[in-house]
């Protein structure tokens, strides 16, 4: 759901998923989420502009917080582990493709994040 809900442009939270999103489209005894009741939410929540991406300094305030140097790169290993190691984990297909796709410093290898965070959500 998660992952269709963004390619679609809404970003909500994994608890925002687990805990509200679900409960709304997925009927009791359903174990799969129908398409049609899938799509009716989907309609709404574009409509409202609902689940909108953070911003540009919300974004950077995270990165930050995992350059150790301040020098605006975030060492490779550093990254991965913020993406695997908490209730939301990333699954390991998700980690390799952000770190194919995140720019890196060619001298260091490591991540360039204000680059990334710029192509996420356009130059601010």
């Amino acid at each position: 759901i998660r992952y269709i809900m963004r390619y679609l442009g809404a970003y909500p939270t994994e608890e925002d998923v687990s805990k509200v999103i679900i409960k709304q489209i997925k009927e009791d005894e359903e174990i799969r989420v129908r398409y049609d009741r899938f799509e009716e939410f989907m309609l709404e929540v574009i409509k409202d502009n609902r689940y909108p991406p953070d911003d540009y300094e919300t974004l950077m305030q995270a990165f930050k917080v995992l350059d150790a140097d301040g020098k605006g790169l975030i060492d490779e290993q550093v990254m991965v582990e913020a993406l695997t190691s908490n209730a939301y984990a990333f699954h390991e297909n998700e980690v390799q493709d952000f770190l194919r796709d995140v720019p890196k410093d060619p001298r260091t290898g490591k991540i360039e994040y204000e680059k990334y965070v710029n192509t996420l959500i356009g130059d601010h």
